[in-house]
């Protein structure tokens, strides 16, 4: 979380370009969607340690909205804390 804590700014290198499994992942956590978002995430083999285009991954979006069991489970799949 340490560029987080940074504030940003990010940069293209910061992010990566992200597979439609992905996308429909990220939208889903920011919608809030954490029931649909969890379900998702067991059906695919999609990568957790992505940036989208904020420099946001989906561990620090389930974490910032409080969502432990989320964060549980990103960690579980390999999700880096930093």
């Amino acid at each position: 979380f340490a560029a987080l804590a940074a504030g940003g700014p990010w940069s293209p290198r910061d992010w990566q370009a992200l597979s439609p499994e992905v996308s429909s992942l990220f939208m889903l956590a920011r919608r809030g969607a954490w029931s649909e978002m969890l379900k998702s995430l067991s059906d695919t083999n999609a990568g957790v340690d992505v940036r989208d285009v904020d420099g946001a991954t989906l561990l620090t979006l389930a974490a910032r909205a409080g969502r432990l069991d989320v964060t549980r489970e990103l960690l579980r799949r390999g999700a880096q804390v930093e």
